[in-house]
């Protein structure tokens, strides 16, 4: 069995079509450096299809290696290069190979937690 690419976790959207599909929007759901994961509420495409996406600016070509319900996986003819998949991470650094978060005090969790009991019970 052979090893998958990484793929990254993305909620992004896309445009899909292809000879038997005028182009219409899809939602990416992961991305690696060969293949993409995607959802559409529009028609779904057939295994083994061709189909051309625009994402990010970028014209990409591939072929449907699954389609389950609404979801599809794509492998792509050409690789990403790392620059594409880093753009489509919206916190994305130059130089920075982690997103950094901050949660805002009010969300952060207490240390001691005050529990209500029952005093007196017999």
């Amino acid at each position: 069995m052979r090893e998958r690419n990484k793929r990254d976790s993305h909620i992004l959207t896309a445009t899909m079509r292809s000879s038997r599909i005028v182009e219409q929007s899809i939602l990416v759901r992961n991305i690696s450096s060969r293949g993409l994961g995607a959802r559409t509420s529009g028609v779904l495409p057939v295994e083994g299809e061709e189909v051309h996406l625009e994402l990010n600016g970028q014209s990409l070509v591939g072929h449907v290696r699954w389609v389950r319900g609404d979801r599809f996986g794509i492998h792509l003819r050409d690789p990403l290069d790392a620059q594409t998949q880093s753009v489509a991470n919206r916190w994305w650094r130059k130089g920075q190979t982690t997103p950094s978060f901050q949660v805002a005090q009010r969300f952060k969790p207490v240390n001691k937690a005050w529990r209500p009991s029952v005093v007196g019970y017999k």
